[in-house]
């Protein structure tokens, strides 16, 4: 190696060695700092100089981020700052450690004790986008999940929402319809049905007829000789006759199913619907009249005329009831007393020994029969009876909304139902069903 090549390695050498000192310098230097505003922090904590301690332990988590100093500056915010003060030095831990529990736990405990569900919920979800989760963090939620109010206004008759979120509700001598976001909307109706999907079946004048999701008359037939319409799935539905039996019309109201008249006949909802022939004999027929399955003795039904639904109906070839799938294939082996037909998600209501329960769409009990009545889950919930009143149970088998009603319908995909009071809230008239809704939108 050449005298001059030997140089300017010394000299690289040397820089190199000088960069190191001056970052150890450096580091040296902002530890020093760093400590320095820990210091000042703790030292104008006990004097409770509430600007400079905040602003001390600011600058250390800027430094270097860690829990010890994090819950320090937040005990002191708790104690020597107001909520809202207290709130915010919680958001900046948040922004200061997004992945970690500590500072959602506390924020979501303060707007709880203020009672504020909307804001504690939002915090919940911040952490979840997060994927953060704890305990405290699921106890918390837990605690607030179905805190619930309850509207004042009264109606003399209800019926329960389904796939549409819009139900149809009774007063003052009408019919009108009520958005599970809690507006109400068109009016003056004989007869109203719930909506299943984007349309809802009413009476105006003694005509049957539908209205759409503005609430505007579609699909009408002044001529046509039909007491009432069922629901519209499938381009089809069910049309009562002034005899009392049922045809299947398609949206021209022309006959389907070559105009067979039924005593009974539920919706195509789903693709398939429930007939009783005159002699008594229930049949599962898809739109285009093929049967499936076998003859049964009767089959489970809901109040919106759907009777297959998460690809799963109950019927019973004899005494007893049992579940099938769409091709009419038993599904499991458990027979039941009594069931209500699954709804779009969650388990479905059966009778087992007098009481009822819950099964999934195998066909397998999965919260045991302890209840006097019970609805099939909707949006996660699903109402039971014990004794006189009515409540909710979660799907996890747990009182989710003590029985205290004198009824109760099925929970909307908004996190709204209709529940029967009983608490002397009208003098000298039936108990009413009111508006119930979830303090959080959705359950």
């Amino acid at each position: 190696m050449g005298f001059k090549a030997y140089g300017v390695l010394l000299l690289l050498t040397a820089l190199i060695a000088g960069a190191w000192f001056s970052l150890i310098g450096a580091n040296a230097n902002e530890s020093a700092r760093y400590n320095e505003h820990v210091a000042t922090a703790r030292e104008k904590a006990e004097q409770g100089v509430v600007t400079e301690v905040l602003s001390h332990y600011r600058s250390a988590l800027q430094m270097n981020p860690t829990h010890e100093i994090a819950v320090e500056l937040m005990d002191f915010s708790k104690i020597n700052q107001d909520p809202a003060g207290y709130k915010s030095v919680l958001r900046e831990v948040i922004g200061f450690f997004p992945t970690e529990a500590l500072g959602y736990e506390r924020l979501t405990s303060v707007y709880i004790d203020e009672e504020d569900y909307e804001s504690a919920f939002e915090v919940f979800e911040a952490a979840g986008r997060n994927e953060v989760t704890s305990d405290e963090l699921r106890a918390s939620y837990a605690s607030i999940r179905y805190v619930h109010e309850i509207g004042t206004y009264a109606y003399d008759d209800v019926r329960t929402f389904h796939r549409g979120d819009v139900a149809a509700v009774y007063t003052r001598g009408s019919w009108s319809f009520m958005e599970a976001v809690g507006r109400t909307r068109g009016d003056n109706y004989t007869e109203a049905y719930s909506f299943y999907g984007n349309y809802a079946p009413v009476v105006i004048d003694g005509v049957p007829q539908f209205v759409n999701r503005r609430y505007q008359t579609v699909l009408i037939a002044t001529k046509a000789d039909y007491v009432s319409y069922g629901t519209l799935d499938e381009n089809v539905f069910p049309a009562k006759q002034r005899n009392g039996r049922t045809v299947f019309l398609n949206t021209s109201f022309d006959p389907v199913l070559g105009g067979t008249e039924f005593d009974h006949a539920s919706s195509f909802a789903n693709g398939l619907a429930g007939v009783q022939q005159v002699d008594g004999v229930w049949k599962i027929l898809t739109p285009g009249g093929v049967q499936v399955g076998e003859d049964y003795t009767k089959i489970a039904e809901n109040e919106g005329g759907v009777v297959y639904s998460a690809e799963r109906y109950f019927a019973a070839p004899d005494a007893k009831y049992r579940m099938y799938d769409g091709d009419g294939t038993q599904v499991g082996s458990l027979e039941f007393e009594d069931a209500r037909p699954f709804n779009d998600d969650g388990y479905a209501a059966v009778q087992v020994s007098g009481k009822w329960g819950f099964v999934n769409t195998d066909g397998e009990l999965v919260i045991d029969p302890e209840y006097d009545d019970a609805r099939s889950f909707a949006n996660g919930l699903a109402a039971v009876q014990q004794g006189e009143y009515w409540g909710y149970v979660s799907e996890s088998g747990d009182i989710a909304i003590e029985p205290r009603f004198l009824g109760a319908l099925d929970f909307s995909e908004s996190g709204t139902a209709f529940i029967k009071r009983g608490d002397g809230d009208r003098v000298g008239k039936e108990p009413a069903w009111y508006f119930l809704q979830l303090t959080r939108s959705k359950v």
